[in-house]
């Protein structure tokens, strides 16, 4: 009868997990289901995407050419699968770095809490290196895998030239693609750039059901 449809809205474009397990976009005004991602498959049944507006603050998401280099790390771009299913990874050499080699992206002076989110995985898997903020102690120990995965850091307040930081992994290669740092305590689903800050808009699902639904 359509009595439990619901009226959706979005302005613009916005990313989900396929059941492929792939990163796609969808048209201004359709909804998400997403699909969880475990360990790069999908486990389970997907789940409608309802996100208040966010923003990425850094600027190129996946061209790692245009991120900086502390110390002595090779980048090489568009040489790996990424989570989207196209040929836009990039490859880090770390094995001739040292302890303060690093790769980060700056986004500019930033408030409130800090989500900063990336996806890595190992060349051979069981590399380690540090997921943190260029100005700021402390920080988050990761292992990779094989396989895709989505790391995160979160942090309070910053008021100095925030950013993503990738760093100790000496003698490993590691590929990576997708950075963002939302304004948020959490992280939101993925928003590509490509030269500027991009945002997503905010969903609404209104008006389902009548009195008896």
């Amino acid at each position: 009868s359509g009595v439990g449809d619901f009226d959706f809205s979005r302005s613009g474009g916005a990313t989900r997990i396929n059941s492929q397990g792939l990163i796609e976009t969808v048209a201004s005004g359709v909804s998400r289901l997403n699909y969880p991602l475990i360990d790069g498959k999908v486990v389970g049944c997907p789940s409608h995407l309802l996100e208040n507006s966010a923003t990425n603050f850094i600027s190129y998401s996946e061209d790692f050419s245009q991120w900086s280099i502390g110390g002595t790390v090779t980048i090489t771009d568009n040489q790996i699968i990424s989570p989207d299913g196209t040929q836009n990874a990039s490859i880090l050499d770390f094995t001739s770095a040292n302890s303060s080699s690093g790769v980060y992206k700056f986004s500019g002076d930033r408030a409130g809490s800090l989500s900063r989110s990336i996806y890595l995985k190992g060349a051979v898997g069981g590399e380690t290196l540090d997921l943190s903020d260029p100005h700021m102690g402390g920080g988050s120990n990761i292992t990779l895998t094989t396989e895709w995965q989505r790391f995160e850091y979160i942090s309070t307040v910053e008021n100095t030239n925030s950013g993503i930081w990738l760093k100790n992994s000496v003698g490993n290669i590691i590929h990576a693609w997708g950075g963002q740092l939302e304004e948020n305590d959490f992280v939101t689903s993925y928003i590509p750039t490509n030269g500027s800050t991009v945002t997503r808009s905010a969903e609404t699902a209104n008006n389902s059901g009548d009195a008896s639904t």
